[in-house]
């Protein structure tokens, strides 16, 4: 059992700094982008393509080393130095200000780690390792998302609109959870993984009726 907790964290908005410049940074900054965060980045060289982001305005890049006081309002921090003396100064400024902070190959000195995931629309499935093995995660990864197929944002419509049915239909909030759970069962995921959307909708009709009996 390892000492970190699973859990989602809304980045949206919120001041996120990486210090370092390399590939790692690219891959943790582009992450950061893609969930809304506001991200400064601070190195004295950096990849082409983070000089670019800066070009554009989509991050905030200072060229220089990291300095005492750079977490000041950060949410949460990345440590990506090539130094790791630098990276070492990072975490204990995270520690003082109580900033998350996740120090790349170094997974005891993090608070948090983010782990190898995929999206299809609203599901969102995160596989990690506790930093053992980033590359068994990832493998894992892509076997469970070719597996799952390509239809489960289109379901998880379906069963967003029929919620509102549900709503209105079983008032009791312990019943309609309940009735979640009698319903959405491995049979009627099955449907959803061969692509069968009307069947897997048509089972959850059937579901209603059945529980209203």
């Amino acid at each position: 059992m390892t000492g970190f907790f699973p859990v989602l964290l809304n980045v949206r908005g919120r001041l996120c700094v990486v210090i370092g410049g390399g590939d790692v940074a690219w891959r943790k900054i582009n992450t950061l982008l893609e969930r809304g965060a506001v991200v400064k980045v601070i190195a004295p060289m950096v990849r082409s393509d983070i000089a670019a982001l800066a070009d554009r305005g989509a991050i905030d890049l200072e060229p220089r080393g990291y300095q005492a006081g750079d977490l000041a309002s950060a949410f949460l921090c990345v440590a990506a130095a090539d130094d790791p003396e630098v990276n070492a100064a990072v975490r204990h400024e995270a520690g003082v200000r109580r900033v998350l902070v996740n120090v790349v190959d170094d997974p005891e000195g993090s608070d948090y780690q983010v782990p190898s995931f995929f999206e299809n629309g609203p599901l969102l499935i995160a596989l990690g390792t506790s930093g053992s093995s980033p590359a068994v995660a990832r493998t894992l990864r892509r076997m469970i998302q070719e597996w799952l197929g390509d239809s489960f944002e289109e379901a998880l419509a379906i069963v967003e609109r029929f919620r509102e049915r549900v709503r209105a239909e079983i008032e009791d909030p312990k019943e309609r959870v309940r009735f979640w759970e009698e319903a959405i069962t491995a049979e009627t995921l099955e449907r959803v993984r061969a692509g069968d959307l009307a069947g897997f909708e048509e089972s959850l009709e059937a579901a209603l009726l059945e529980f209203q009996r």
